[in-house]
């Protein structure tokens, strides 16, 4: 298989997220070589070789004292910060232990102190370690203020009676630093002596510690974080301050933590600390240098991002880290931007279909929408003027795709560019909520039903960049998990909605209609037209009282598309147990869409728990013996209604606030996935095969798919290659299944960026019955 350069080669990644883990310098790598291959021997033998390797392990404990201005104290080779981090706690805690058998301790309304912006490695030991070695004392975090910095007068009220105290000097997220002289004044003044843990991950060569000068007792670092490999790492603790060992074994470390030392790993940090103390080496740069280097790439995210926002003050944090935030824009939207760029960054939650916050952006309390869209961005103090340069460039890249999807304002349009935005469906998943938008480019019109606020600047940014007629913004109804909010979005693009369409219902659904359509022969059903589709509104009441149903008629009067709110998810059945719903106008109404909808027509709801993206009512009924019986008449209203309400005593609160409907999971067909040396011979069997990539757009734009998989026989110049690659983003999927009967039989390769999307695109297409999809393991995170 040829070779094919392309943009996500690993020469032209950007890195930038230092933070997390850094790249191995090059000449780390070779005193890790060296120490491999000629001072190999175990620093515990005597002969030569080992005395040889005892000399690097003892040489680097001396070198790293002068880093960190520990003149007393002991320095511990451990593998890294967590292992640390379990010394100093269980050191701590055992000794409060042994007090408490002793009576000289009474636990009872004690404290454990950590803060609130900790990574999660502190509060999970000191929980675990609270609750296994019988202390019991009462876990609490300390709050911050809104630039991270920790409560002093938390700390006063509660340390007297605080037996061991966890800060960090720098945050791993944010950068924010903290005051550590101005904490021991508060710490040392309520309580002599309560044990102090600070984790000084992040501080290591970007901040003088002086660290015998301070009553800090237990001190963590970690190498991989500083230029080494990962499983290194070393341990400040005070002068006469407990060392109870976790690793117990032949006695090395002076008993403190046995086992062979790690002599590759101690190299490492030799050769990191003789740089760092070196004046006359420019490995590592000034803070003056750094915070030029800070600057040069804020000022690359506003030219960039307009309304960019920075989560944390510049003046309180170390200069390498930058985390900030993008109206409109999830940290997964970013990300997956940001990597179809060849930029490495960390985002401050989960990639996954479910939104979630930073939680130290939380404790700092700033607005969800900030903590929803949290990037992190770190270099290291070893970063050159080269690299921030190509990093600018890189970010820089990214402004043609983000102008074309929307997501920036510009002019672009102007010029008769159409950008990314189609003709159809969109569908906006946020925690499981779904917003749906259908665009017509054609006639510059659109309809929005069940808008949420955290899509607001999303919804409105093609609104305003599409230059879009709003035609409705509709609620199909009142919903349990989140206000009504289409009187305030309709607010909101006002300018955008024609004045005979501004007086509505409280759904949203105009006072004046284009008309009636007939459906089923009996229906008559009103009518407002978007493009080419009409869209017609049907009263299904049931889940709640003022329950609406949305349904897209094309010009040949066939339904595409039936938005049906919470009455019909995928895999569930609205609830019908709070005040304003009905179980046997529920029953009616499934009764009258039996009779407008076709058993195989799309259907899409305004909660996805499952991530399913549409359903049909034939689907349903396999899965729900409930809808079945009453699809095919063999249930009276009364019997429906005493078992929805027993299906509905199944309902309980969730992580995520109230579930609108029991949620049955259906076994799932698991599509076959290939792996990279597969893809060739998969297109070589099934000429006829069609590759979808369900990334976003604006990914999509950032880079040669072709190239990226580096497929034999595939090249962009290739017209037919080209016909054989279908961007179908997830967003866009239910849009794609509408006009996608064509690809029934047809073989279907999928990928993403990282698998997890394509994967829950290939399941949804087993479940419509595709016959034959597959999936690309691993996406394209593993070419």
């Amino acid at each position: 298989m040829p070779s094919v350069e392309h943009s996500n080669h690993p020469s032209n990644e950007v890195y930038l997220d230092n933070n997390a883990t850094t790249k191995v310098l090059p000449v780390v790598v070779e005193a890790v070589n060296h120490a491999m291959q000629v001072c190999y021997g175990n620093p515990s033998s005597s002969h030569i070789t080992g005395v040889k390797a005892k000399h690097i392990l003892e040489s680097t404990r001396g070198l790293a004292r002068k880093v960190i201005g520990a003149a007393s104290g002991e320095i511990i080779f451990t593998s890294g910060a967590t292992e640390g981090i379990q010394m100093g706690i269980v050191s701590s805690l055992l000794t409060i232990k042994d007090q408490m058998n002793n009576n000289q301790l009474v636990t009872d309304d004690c404290y454990l102190l950590y803060g609130s912006t900790e990574h999660k490695a502190v509060p999970n030991t000191l929980e675990h370690w609270n609750k296994a070695l019988g202390v019991n004392a009462k876990v609490m975090a300390i709050p911050v203020n809104d630039k991270g910095l920790l409560d002093e007068q938390f700390i006063e009220q509660y340390i007297g009676k605080t037996l061991l105290i966890c800060t960090m000097a720098v945050n791993n997220e944010t950068g924010v630093y903290q005051d550590l002289a101005k904490l021991e004044r508060v710490i040392r003044t309520g309580n002599e002596d309560v044990f102090w843990l600070v984790d000084c991950v992040q501080a290591l060569g970007k901040m003088n510690l002086n660290i015998s000068d301070t009553s800090i007792d237990y001190a963590p670092f970690s190498g991989h974080k500083m230029y080494t490999p990962k499983g290194i790492g070393f341990m400040y603790i005070r002068e006469g301050s407990p060392c109870i060992p976790i690793i117990a074994g032949g006695g090395q470390e002076g008993g403190s933590r046995s086992g062979t030392e790690n002599i590759p790993g101690i190299a490492a940090l030799h050769r990191v600390f003789s740089l760092l103390l070196d004046e006359q080496d420019d490995t590592f740069k000034s803070v003056a240098q750094l915070e030029a280097y800070r600057q040069q790439i804020a000022d690359t995210l506003k030219a960039v991002f307009p309304g960019v926002v920075f989560n944390h003050d510049f003046d309180y944090s170390v200069p390498t880290t930058i985390n900030f935030s993008v109206s409109g824009m999830f940290s997964k939207d970013l990300m997956d931007l940001f990597d179809a760029a060849s930029i490495r960054v960390s985002s401050g939650s989960a990639c996954s279909a479910k939104v979630t916050h930073s939680f130290v952006l939380d404790a700092m309390g700033a607005d969800a929408w900030r903590s929803e869209s949290a990037i992190r961005m770190s270099f290291g103090p070893a970063s050159t003027q080269q690299e921030i340069d190509r990093a600018c460039d890189a970010l820089k890249s990214t402004i043609p795709a983000l102008k074309h999807a929307c997501l920036v304002m510009s002019d672009m349009h102007d010029d008769g560019s159409e950008g990314q935005l189609k003709t159809g469906f969109i569908e906006l998943q946020y925690n499981n909520c779904c917003c749906w938008v259908y665009i017509d480019v054609d006639t510059r019109e659109c309809i929005i039903i069940d808008p949420l606020p955290q899509l607001t600047a999303r919804i409105e940014g093609w609104v305003i960049c599409q230059k879009l007629t709003v035609k409705a913004v509709l609620d199909t109804h009142l919903h349990f998990d989140h206000e009504p909010y289409n009187r305030t979005f309709a607010d909101i693009v006002m300018n955008h909605i024609p004045t005979d369409l501004q007086l509505t219902d409280d759904n949203g659904w105009p006072k004046a209609v284009d008309g009636q359509v007939t459906i089923a022969g009996k229906h008559l059903l009103p009518y407002v037209k978007v493009g080419a589709l009409k869209v017609a509104a049907v009263h299904t009441p049931g889940h709640t009282q003022e329950s609406m149903s949305f349904i897209f008629i094309d010009a040949s009067d066939t339904i595409v598309l039936a938005l049906l709110g919470d009455l019909v998810m995928p895999g569930a059945l609205g609830r019908t147990n709070v005040p304003t719903s009905s179980p046997l106008a529920f029953y009616d109404s499934l009764k009258k869409l039996a009779e407008v909808l076709q058993p195989d027509t799309l259907i899409g709801s305004s909660h996805d728990y499952q991530h399913k993206f549409v359903t049909t009512m034939a689907l349903e009924s396999q899965g729900n013996a409930l809808m079945a019986s009453v699809l095919d008449n063999t249930i009276s209203a009364m019997a429906f209604k005493d078992e929805k309400e027993k299906l509905d005593e199944k309902l309980v609160e969730s992580t995520g606030g109230i579930l609108c409907g029991v949620v049955e999971v259906d076994k799932v067909d698991v599509p076959y996935s290939l792996t990279s040396v597969q893809i060739g011979e998969f297109f070589e069997q099934h000429p006829q095969a069609v590759l979808l990539d369900v990334r976003e757009a604006f990914e999509c734009e950032m880079g040669d798919l072709v190239g990226q998989l580096n497929l034999s026989g595939l090249t962009t110049s290739d017209t037919q290659a080209l016909n054989t690659i279908i961007n179908v983003p997830l967003t866009k999927f239910a849009d794609f299944v509408i006009h996608a009967e064509q690809y029934k039989d047809t073989p279907l390769l999928l990928i993403c960026r990282t698998g997890t999307r394509s994967l829950l695109a290939c399941q949804s297409l087993l479940r419509l019955g595709y016959q034959q999809v597959y999936n690309i393991r691993g996406g394209l995170a593993l070419y």
